[in-house]
């Protein structure tokens, strides 16, 4: 199947990354950061296995969110996200929590559920990496997007956008998690991953909502 990656999803500005630059010398030396981003995202996610997974596949749970082999390069683009959250002032666990139903490497799913969704490929394993896509794990907001990460699926099969709260079910709880969202124009309601919470989301995820899965 083939993705397009909206690259106004993945990429950042010039100005945003020398924020990033800053967040990230505040907090050096870059093991801590690295650390911190771990032990929160691990927190927030107990029932993945994608720390322990990555681990195995390429010697460090912290390329989840770094390219190997050296946490000192650039993140992906899950990183990327989270970074951008930092630099305005969140709180590792924060940010984790405010990309979550963000679509950070573009393949359809969001950090969440990539995150927490369950493997038929891999027996026990839970959690795709929400910053690499396809069957080898490249990052779309890497320089070389076809450099293979994990050598891992890290596309996972598609779910239903509908389902807001990621409960496997379609109904009124999903449309009222939706509608709540978008009146306080909380980033999560940005259905369409286009950077904004207007009209068109509205209209995309009611789309949605009507076709079912």
């Amino acid at each position: 199947m083939n993705r397009h990656v909206n690259r106004s999803n993945v990429l950042v500005s010039a100005g945003a990354v020398a924020a990033i630059a800053v967040v990230m010398a505040a907090t050096a030396p870059d093991a801590r950061a690295t650390n911190g981003l771990k032990n929160a995202f691990a927190a927030r996610y107990p029932g993945s296995t994608l720390l322990s997974r990555t681990a195995a596949a390429t010697g460090n749970q912290c390329y989840v969110c770094h390219h190997p082999s050296d946490t000192g390069n650039p993140g992906n683009c899950y990183k990327e996200a989270i970074a951008l959250r930092i630099a305005a002032g969140r709180t590792n666990a924060q940010a984790i929590a405010d990309v979550e139903l963000l679509d950070s490497d573009g393949d359809g799913v969001n950090n969440r559920d990539e995150i927490l969704l369950e493997r038929t490929d891999m027996t026990g394993q839970v959690g795709y990496n929400p910053g690499l896509i396809g069957t080898t794990g490249t990052d779309p907001c890497f320089t070389n997007t076809s450099a293979a990460v994990t050598n891992q699926l890290e596309t996972p099969p598609n779910l239903c956008p509908a389902d807001f709260n990621g409960d496997g079910f379609i109904n009124g709880d999903d449309y009222d998690g939706f509608a709540s969202a978008f009146d306080v124009a909380n980033i999560a309601a940005d259905f369409n991953g286009d950077g904004f919470v207007n009209g068109d989301d509205y209209d995309a995820f009611a789309s949605a909502f009507d076709a079912g899965c």
